[in-house]
């Protein structure tokens, strides 16, 4: 019989912490050597990274843009300009 993802949790969230630490870090030295994606980064990236990093105290958490997408006609800051967002 194979154990759902669901099963092994409750299990491994039973074990003592110790148990539950060691667990963890033979999983992810799994995961972190059996994946290894290609990092692609392009110049339009780079050049939006920098931007973001720039404004780095008006930046918002990816829950948070979630909680409040941007919705079409919104006044977005670009410069200190307010800007309308079309995103049709």
């Amino acid at each position: 019989m194979v154990a759902t993802v669901d099963q092994v949790e409750r299990v491994a969230l039973e074990l003592p912490c110790s148990d539950r630490a060691k667990l963890a870090e033979r999983l992810w030295e799994r995961v972190s050597e059996s994946s290894c994606p290609d990092v692609v980064m392009t110049r339009e990236l780079e050049c939006l990274l920098d931007e973001g990093l720039e404004h780095l105290d008006r930046s918002q958490t990816t829950d948070s843009l979630r909680e409040n997408p941007i919705i079409a006609g919104d006044a977005l800051p670009v410069g200190g300009l307010a800007v309308g967002l079309d995103l049709d």
